[in-house]
This record gives structure tokens, C-alpha cells and sequence, in this order.
């Protein structure tokens, strides 16, 4: 785009009545449109399968948060920012939008094609976004995949024995996968 970039758009519009998918050849920057909770993103060379499921989303959610001020309002706040600890992820339940920050989350754990994130006041959403996902934009916060099912916060982390489970500060326990091991002892020797 000539003079800026489709963040760039979003900044000068300051609202917009449509959901946003970024569609881009660079990982980075898909990473970036998860963060500034876009509907989707997609990878170039656009593939059909991915383009009719954020199609289906969507088609599925029609109505509910296009034009919301406060959602379009964390999308600015995310894209201006510059600080990866200053993020705000917004998660949708029951029909509102709450803005979480990363210090707050305690784990996030893989459901089929969802994941669920489990916060330190105890609270659970469900998000349309695989654990995968996440992984790719917490991995840089301190978040450590502990296993194929689980990314845990390496600050909630209270015990890690070298041959045992995760022991988080509310007493949640997490396994550690024998091919994740040594990667998750290295990541919290490092702090």
C-alpha cells in the first residue's frame, strides 16, 4: 500500500462497521494482526479452505461486535503501543469483549481447534484461536509450551521439579512432555 500499511489504515479510520483479516506474506506480521485481535489472517498464497473458514467465522458472528468503539479502541491502543508487554488481547464471552493482559494468564490450554485460557482470578475463556497461535504471540512474554496441550506462563510457575509436572502458584499442575523438557528447563533457567 502505498504511504503505509493496512495498521496504518486502521489508525487514520479510528472506527470501522467491518471485521478486519490482514492477508500477508510475512509471518511477522500475521502474528501482529492476532495481537491487534483482527477476525483472521491470512498467509499469501491465500488458500481456499482458509479463506472459507474465516469466511464461516464471519458469516457466523455477523452483527456482533462490528462497529464495537471499545474493541476498535483496544485494536488502536495494540497497533500503537510498540511494547509487547503493554499488549491487551481481547477475548469475546458471553457477547462482551474483555481485554485481558499476559500477566494475568496463567495457562492456556488446547481444545481441539479452541483454546481455553485460564486467568490468575480464575476466570476461563474459550477463544477461536489455536494453541498454536498463541504460543507464536506469548512465546516472546515468558510463555513457555510445556507441552503439546499446554502454554503456561513462566512468571505463574511457582515449583518445576526436573522430572515432574508444572506446579503453578493456584496450585494448578501442568505435565511436561519428555520432548519438551529440556526446552522448558532452559527457558526458565534463563529467567
Amino acid at each position: 500500500m502505498p504511504g503505509g500499511d493496512g495498521f496504518e489504515l486502521l489508525r487514520r479510520l479510528g472506527a470501522w462497521p467491518f471485521d478486519v483479516v490482514f492477508t500477508t506474506a510475512f509471518q511477522r506480521y500475521a502474528i501482529q494482526a492476532i495481537r491487534f485481535s483482527a477476525l483472521d489472517y491470512l498467509l499469501k498464497p491465500v488458500q481456499g479452505d482458509e479463506l472459507r473458514a474465516t469466511i464461516d467465522r464471519h458469516l457466523s458472528r455477523r452483527g456482533e461486535g462490528l462497529g464495537d468503539a471499545a474493541q476498535q479502541a483496544e485494536v488502536v491502543a495494540n497497533l500503537s503501543t510498540g511494547r509487547p508487554d503493554a499488549l491487551r488481547l481481547l477475548l469475546r464471552h458471553g457477547g462482551r469483549q474483555h481485554a485481558v493482559v499476559p500477566p494475568d494468564i496463567l495457562y492456556c490450554r488446547a481444545e481441539d481447534n479452541y483454546t481455553a485460557i485460564h486467568l490468575r482470578d480464575g476466570r476461563r475463556f474459550i477463544s477461536a484461536r489455536t494453541l498454536k497461535d498463541y504460543d507464536e504471540m506469548l512465546h516472546e512474554l515468558g510463555f513457555i509450551r510445556a507441552h503439546r496441550s499446554f502454554l503456561v506462563n513462566g512468571s505463574a510457575i511457582a515449583t518445576a521439579p526436573p522430572n515432574g509436572p508444572l506446579h503453578l502458584v493456584d496450585g494448578t499442575t501442568i505435565e511436561v512432555s519428555q520432548r519438551k523438557r529440556a526446552e522448558v528447563m532452559r527457558a526458565l533457567g534463563a529467567r
